[in-house]
């Protein structure tokens, strides 16, 4: 399963065939981080030099990083074809969208996996957050109705989303993050969804809540709903990402908003759905043609991030031998899912799990979870076969309820993957689950058969070889007393940038239904052609192009679709703006009764405020930057990029400072800053890193005052050179903050200091002490100053 979430199309290459992704690498399976590539559709790949010596230093014998001089001067992408050999095989795997490393046992570091902090992720590396920050990111989505049935036309009841928080403290500060909704239509305009008080223990991988949240649902069968109360849990997967301890996600996500889903199989979206809010099931989508790594993306007013990430229908992982997750949680349930965080039920919950690597093969979880005077427990044991045999969870679970008998549920599941290093990859998925009438505490009162799910089969075998894959699907589902069973054959086969799919899928029930699916896509770069039809005369054709977000970024997907009832147009396109992010969406869709067409829009924004005036920019979820240009910069543009990419992040404009919004927290980020027309001399950072915690504003000035660069030549009393002298330069009369400038002379006595203020400067040799001489920077100097020669009365 991929462990990172891929940034796809974010800049092209100079190869005009390539493009520049953060793909995850391996090394025999394990997870080491994520590593800036430049990939063509022919399945070439060329990686950072730098960046793979940092993953590979402490993980490989010594002389064999070394043979491969990955830190020394050179170019910084690499091919991998010239990394093979010297006890390594470096592939690019196309289908996974990985980099995949194998390495012989020699070559091998001697070593251990700690619990404890990653060597890359050092907060205190980074820039530091602000000790005070606050911020809020508005949605507001106006929509109009063209057509409609009811013949209802016209603007709809304005709505706007805001999410924000308040934080004190700064890395190991505490915050307070909040989440409501504005809608004339309600009795109650003004509506706060969430509130809660949040604080790590970065180290320990700790978080305390206090206010609305929900716990994690750690088993199949013990889904839990929000609480508003107290909790403490140990959470590697938000507070300590890059530890990567097993694959993320389950087979659910929940959605707290309306949001545009796009569900993406070995890299290619398959599905892109407007859903409500709600919880959902990965087998809820038609996922079942090829489907070896699935990766569900949400698109909202928040920006877009990964949500769930799937490796067909299991979720079998063993944790490290020792580690321990636990959480404990209490408090009141909402009235409804839609409610204010003050409106709240009388029903009383309790969560808590402990989970625990026991070995390397073998990892145990213990839920309980309490509604009211209801009950349920639920158990996990998951077994790693030897010999890369797979993985075999056991799940059990009980329920009891004073007004009913007691529930029972229980599922085996089996996942297997064969070598990855093989050009020969199969994979099977096994699983039978069972649920009795009687399960549950979410309600209370006798609960008919027919109402629930009862026992599910599901069996999945894929194959891929170069650019053919091939798949079988099984499925049984008893739903009370109605049995459905679901068969399907599929394969498909990529060639020069095309991509053709096949599947056949015969469905067994109260209507028997046999049907043949054929697909066609196409990539152009950043745009996307598809186009899918099946015997039961349904037919979808689509474009889309993928948006990068960088600024002036742009994206968009038409959508033409017809089936036995419908026939529908979506039409969609989204820009990013230097200070907001849009979206106008426009649907037509006709059912032979009837037709609507409506356009919607989405215009979010944010306003962050970090040890400073408050600033405009693109909205934001968890953490934002803001960007100033000093003074001494005047009317110049500053911008920042990501490392590799081509488009901007963020830039100064005619309004001043900027706000940038950061993907995720507990992450290191660098942006590379670049000034237009820097004056020659001038003194800029080549970049800013940011490692945020769970709430996090940054405020950063680029340039200062001490932007100047002295340049001169020392002679002795004799005029010959004060060759290969060390001094510094001393502010007169400043107030001491300032430390002393080091310079050194070369072997014609040429001096040079950079970082310097206006002012009256000290030139004082080393190791005497004395000054020697005084130098002056203008007050209006921006950049390289220039002193000429100064004669000493030093020796030379």
């Amino acid at each position: 399963m991929i462990l990172a979430c891929i940034a796809f199309g974010q800049a092209r290459a100079a190869d005009p065939d390539a493009y520049m992704l953060e793909l995850p690498v391996s090394l025999d399976g394990a997870y080491l981080g994520d590593i800036t590539a430049s990939v063509t559709m022919d399945g070439r790949a060329e990686i950072e030099r730098a960046r793979l010596h940092e993953l590979l230093f402490d993980r490989l014998a010594a002389d064999v990083v070394g043979s491969y001089d990955l830190a020394g001067p050179g170019p910084n992408l690499v091919a991998l074809e010239t990394l093979r050999g010297r006890g390594l095989d470096i592939r690019y795997d196309p289908a996974a969208l990985a980099i995949k490393i194998t390495a012989d046992a020699e070559s091998r570091a001697r070593r251990r996996v700690p619990i404890r902090p990653d060597p890359e992720a050092d907060p205190d590396s980074a820039a530091a957050p602000a000790r005070l920050a606050s911020g809020v990111s508005f949605n507001v989505r106006p929509e109009y109705v063209h057509k409609d049935p009811s013949g209802e036309t016209g603007w709809k009841p304005t709505r706007i989303d805001y999410r924000g928080f308040f934080a004190l403290g700064g890395f190991d500060g505490h915050a307070l993050a909040f989440e409501g909704r504005y809608d004339e239509e309600e009795d109650e305009s003004f509506q706060l969804r969430d509130l809660t008080l949040i604080h790590d223990e970065f180290e320990e991988a700790i978080r305390y809540q206090v206010g609305s949240f929900r716990p994690p649902s750690v088993s199949r069968f013990a889904i839990t709903d929000d609480v508003v109360g107290a909790s403490v849990e140990r959470d590697y997967r938000a507070i300590r990402p890059f530890q990567n301890l097993r694959p993320r996600g389950a087979t659910s996500f929940t959605l707290e908003r309306e949001a545009l889903v796009s569900v993406e199989v070995n890299g290619q979206v398959v599905a892109t759905e407007r859903i409500g809010p709600g919880t959902f099931d990965i087998t809820d989508f038609p996922l079942t043609s090829g489907a070896n790594d699935v990766r569900v993306y949400v698109d909202d007013e928040f920006g877009r991030r990964e949500v769930g990430s799937f490796n067909t229908y299991i979720d079998a992982s063993l944790l490290p031998d020792g580690l321990t997750l636990f959480g404990v949680s209490a408090g009141l349930t909402p009235e409804t899912s839609a409610s204010s965080v003050w409106e709240l039920s009388d029903k009383f919950a309790f969560n808590a799990f402990i989970e625990r690597g026991f070995s390397d093969q073998y990892t145990a979880l213990y839920s309980l979870r309490t509604l009211e005077d209801r009950a349920e427990l639920a158990t996990a044991q998951r077994f790693g076969l030897p010999r890369n045999g797979g993985v075999i969870s056991v799940e059990t679970a009980a329920s009891f309820s004073p007004d009913r008998k007691p529930g029972y549920a229980g599922g085996v599941l089996y996942a297997w993957r064969s070598d990855a290093s093989d050009d020969l990859v199969h994979q099977l998925s096994l699983q039978q689950t069972y649920e009795s009438a009687a399960f549950g505490i979410e309600t209370a009162g006798p609960v008919a058969a027919t109402e629930r799910l009862s026992s599910q089969f599901a069996g999945r075998y894929g194959m891929t070889i170069d650019d053919w894959g091939w798949g079988a699907t099984v499925q049984r589902q008893r739903f009370g007393g109605d049995i459905t069973e679901t068969y399907g054959l599929d394969a498909n086969y990529q060639y020069d940038g095309l991509s053709f799919g096949v599947q056949l899928q015969h469905v067994t029930g109260d209507d028997d239904d046999t049907r043949l699916l054929f697909s066609v896509s196409r990539s152009f770069g950043d745009n996307r052609a598809r186009v899918r039809a099946t015997t039961d005369e349904e037919y979808e054709a689509a474009w889309s192009r993928r948006p990068g977000h960088y600024i002036h970024d742009w994206g968009g997907q038409v959508v033409a679709a017809r089936d036995e009832q419908d026939e529908s147009l979506n039409a969609r396109v989204n820009y990013v703006a230097p200070r907001a992010e849009a979206e106008l969406d426009h649907v037509t869709i006709d059912n032979g009764a009837g037709s609507r067409s409506s356009t919607r829009a989405n215009i979010g924004f944010g306003i962050g405020f970090a040890d400073g005036a408050p600033t405009l920019g693109r909205p934001f979820d968890d953490a934002f930057l803001i960007v100033t240009a000093h003074e001494s910069l005047e009317d110049r543009r500053v911008r920042l990029r990501r490392p590799g990419a081509d488009g901007v992040e963020a830039m100064t404009d005619r309004f001043g400072r900027t706000l940038y919004p950061i993907p995720s927290t507990y992450r290191a980020q660098n942006l590379q800053i670049e000034v237009d027309d820097l004056p020659p001399g001038y003194d800029v950072a080549a970049e800013i890193e940011t490692f945020p915690g769970a709430r996090a504003g940054y405020a950063v000035t680029i340039g200062s005052a001490a932007n100047n660069t002295l340049m001169g030549t020392l002679l002795g009393a004799d005029g010959e050179p004060l060759s290969l002298r060390v001094g510094r330069l001393v502010r007169v009369g400043g107030d001491g903050e300032a430390d002393p400038v080091r310079f050194f002379t070369n072997r014609t006595g040429r001096m040079v200091a950079e970082g310097l203020a206006p002012g009256r400067y000290e030139i004082i040799l080393l190791p005497d002490g004395d000054p020697v001489a005084t130098v002056d920077i203008p007050d209006d100097a921006s950049g390289l100053v220039r002193f000429g020669t100064i004669i000493t009365g030093e020796t030379s």
